[in-house]
């Protein structure tokens, strides 16, 4: 029991860390809760509950797979104002690899849009994630590794022992969640792309 809490205690300080490196580690200024260190230097993290269209999108960080001394995070994916897509998979998830296909093949049409696309790997090591990424074309995506599978429970892609992938969450410019797809069928791309236009378009409204 006592190994068991060290290594949990381990993780999140862990996690904690890599947050309050990133800036704003609370929050605060984004309206998204996220890991606080408490004054005992421990990590606590908000209860996660279901993420729903309309919501702010919960924090998420992680090393770049291709770029390990450059941190992905929320903040900074979202600086520009413009929507992204949250692309969940793993090397071993078959279905995954259509919607990373059709990913691949309409770069330039997502770039087109201005939809940024950030790939989250779930819970496997870099050195299993960059060969997968070459050797699939998808050298010209950002990707998190997700190695604690901490995003993915944040976004309810991990609930106790089953795990939901593929997963894609489209974020508007504001950080709110705009649509969320768990399939990813021959339209995949044309649906993200829709779901990315039609927020942009209603952002500019007065």
């Amino acid at each position: 029991m006592r190994a068991l809490s060290t290594l949990l205690a381990t993780t999140l300080c862990a996690a904690g860390a890599a947050q309050a490196e990133a800036g704003d580690p609370t929050g605060t200024s984004t309206g998204t809760p996220r890991a606080t260190r408490t004054s005992s230097g421990t990590v606590s993290l908000p209860r996660l509950g279901p993420v729903e269209v309309g919501q702010p999108a919960p924090w998420f960080a992680g090393a770049d797979a291709l770029k390990p001394s450059q941190t992905i995070n929320r903040r900074r994916a979202l600086a520009a104002g413009r929507p992204i897509a949250l692309v969940f998979f793993a090397t071993w998830c078959v279905p995954c690899k259509v919607g990373l296909e059709h990913l691949r093949a309409g770069k330039a049409r997502l770039d087109e849009a201005g939809l940024g696309v950030i790939l989250v790997n779930y819970r496997e090591r870099v050195e299993e994630v960059t060969p997968y990424l070459s050797q699939h074309g998808l050298q010209a995506f950002r990707t998190l590794t997700d190695r604690f599978g901490l995003a993915a429970k944040a976004y309810g892609v991990e609930k106790e022992d089953l795990t939901s992938l593929p997963k894609t969450f489209v974020i508007r410019g504001d950080g709110t969640v705009a649509a969320i797809f768990s399939e990813e069928r021959e339209d995949y791309l044309d649906r993200i792309l829709a779901a990315a236009r039609y927020r942009r378009l209603d952002q500019r409204r007065p």
